[in-house]
């Protein structure tokens, strides 16, 4: 038996398949689509707010609930904030955000410009909390990113927003092009 796997360009796409030869062949073809399904609802709610503190400085407060009636609560949940490009995190506030008994909050990581909270689990009582970012470096025209809660162990089980943060000049108002 001999195998050949090829990874094909993207859908949409044709296909064409030529054979020669005398024997028995079989094609297999595998399409997956990341699309929610019709009549699915989110495993999660996950609420944002982004507030401007002071230069160089915005908070970002986040709450989320666990909407599945068939259990009381989800697994182990991860949050995941992605940084817009210019902004970091204090990790000092993220252990204090650890100590804060009532957010069950395992533990935390850091990745580049993603922040990963990892909680014991998420219920149906609102779980909130927020994180301030600070500006470390000028990028202008910032990309909307996400915030995105989910199941540790059941991933599919997830809810995701994206969030901006509010656009300011690099070179002021009156620099022009």
């Amino acid at each position: 038996l001999v195998v050949f796997k090829r990874e094909l360009r993207p859908i949409p796409g044709r296909l064409c398949v030529r054979v020669r030869g005398e024997g028995s062949a079989l094609l297999q073809i595998s399409t997956r689509y990341n699309v929610r399904e019709q009549g699915e609802t989110s495993a999660f709610s996950l609420n944002h707010t982004v507030t401007h503190i002071k230069e160089k400085m915005y908070s970002i407060g986040i709450c989320t609930r666990w909407l599945r009636t068939q259990a009381p609560s989800s697994n182990m949940a991860l949050v995941t904030i992605k940084l817009p490009s210019g902004y970091v995190a204090s990790p000092d506030e993220l252990d204090a955000l650890k100590r804060n008994s009532g957010l069950q909050l395992e533990r935390w990581d850091i990745d580049g410009r993603q922040l990963f909270f990892y909680f014991e689990k998420v219920t149906a009582e609102a779980l909130c909390f927020a994180v301030s970012i600070d500006q470390d470096s000028v990028v202008d025209k910032k990309q909307p990113t996400f915030i995105r809660v989910q199941d540790y162990y059941e991933p599919q089980h997830e809810a995701t927003v994206e969030y901006t943060l509010v656009q300011r000049p690099v070179c002021g108002d009156n620099f022009t092009y």
